[in-house]
């Protein structure tokens, strides 16, 4: 997980590794985290992003990524 601001990076988050073990269904796996945003962010436009890796998949396919746009107001 990474967050920007302004095209810069703020914070970069810690490799979690998956336990895919106890899933229900190995075809739509489920997984959750959190980031609680700090009082010291400054108002602006952010971009969150969140990278997958499936070191079990080939090369072409073994990294997913997908980010959102937000905005801290005060």
């Amino acid at each position: 997980m990474r967050l920007f601001r302004e095209g810069k990076p703020m914070f970069t988050g810690r490799v979690a590794p998956f336990n895919a073990g106890q899933q229900a269904d190995v075809k739509r796996l489920v997984a959750g985290s959190r980031i609680r945003l700090g009082s010291d962010l400054k108002p602006g436009e952010y971009v969150l992003q969140v990278i997958v890796t499936d070191l079990l998949a080939k090369e072409k396919h073994r990294t997913a990524t997908q980010w959102i746009d937000f905005e801290i107001v005060k």
